[in-house]
């Protein structure tokens, strides 16, 4: 298996997952929306070699949203069927199996708010900012 071309594509050359499990809320892609305006597109898309997205469905919706013709991406080729409707999955779900640690998470956030950082950019809700 072959990995990591980067290259930007054409939004209408991209290909959906029409059995995502993932969804993407208004709210969240408007998050990610004002995400890539302040910090731009730091997160490439995956796409296998026929332009099948592998991983960035929100990030897709989003850059569409904020008018974008191309996004970056990165093509990994070579996988089986299994392998990318696994990889689909993977992406999505290892990311939510890591923790935080509260106390430097705290700090951090207070240092932000502290700073004048506009909070709604770090992604937690006014009820976890507390």
């Amino acid at each position: 298996m072959k990995t990591g071309d980067y290259k930007k594509l054409p939004i209408a050359s991209l290909v959906t997952y029409e059995r995502n499990a993932r969804t993407h809320s208004a709210e969240q892609i408007r998050q990610l929306c004002r995400s890539i305006e302040e910090f731009g597109f730091t997160n490439p898309l995956l796409v296998d070699e026929a332009n099948r997205v592998i991983a960035g469905h929100g990030r897709l919706e989003a850059a569409s949203a904020l008018g974008f013709d191309e996004v970056p991406c990165i093509v990994v080729d070579g996988l089986s069927d299994e392998q990318r409707r696994a990889l689909i999955l993977a992406d999505n779900k290892l990311a939510l199996n890591a923790g935080w640690n509260v106390d430097l998470l705290v700090s951090e956030l207070a240092e932000l708010k502290l700073a004048g950082f506009d909070m709604d950019l770090t992604g937690f809700s006014l009820e976890e900012l507390g």
